[in-house]
């Protein structure tokens, strides 16, 4: 049986400390980790230019379970949606056929290793639309430019 976001308990979810050394791992840095990269899935999309963009995130974010990261200058909508092929114990029952992005995917910045009070370090995450437009009009267009629409 699959999990699903409901059933984690994420105070239970393996995180490594603040400021502590990145811990060795025998196979790979999986190992210690709970599958934090297989629980979502991210789509690139354009920041917002205009009002017209900026409610269309509002669209996004008003479903369940998804929400917007912003990484620098990157925008993503995120869908969190556990891969079915995780299994209990945190590993990809389908390794060895896994897709060609789970192949592509490194552990350089992966999530055990960036996770911050909840959040990858580098990224603000957004699930409502008032302190999405906060951002966005405090700094976002400020730095890079707004079209009126």
């Amino acid at each position: 049986m699959a999990t699903t976001p409901s059933d984690i308990d994420v105070t239970q979810l393996v995180l490594p400390v603040l400021g502590q050394e990145k811990p060795k791992f025998g196979k790979g840095q999986c190992t210690d980790c709970s599958g934090l990269c297989c629980r979502y899935i991210t789509v690139e999309i354009e920041p917002p230019q205009n009002w017209t963009d900026l409610d269309n995130l509002r669209w996004y974010i008003i479903h369940d379970k998804v929400s917007i990261l912003v990484e620098e200058k990157n925008w993503m909508v995120k869908f969190d949606t556990p891969c079915q092929h995780l299994g209990a114990d945190h590993r990809c029952t389908i390794y060895n056929s896994r897709p060609q992005a789970c192949r592509d995917y490194t552990t350089d910045d992966c999530d055990y290793m960036t996770w911050k009070g909840g959040y990858p370090a580098a990224y603000r995450e957004f699930t409502d639309f008032k302190r999405l437009k906060q951002f966005v009009e405090d700094y976002w267009w400020p730095k890079n430019g707004c079209d009126d629409d």
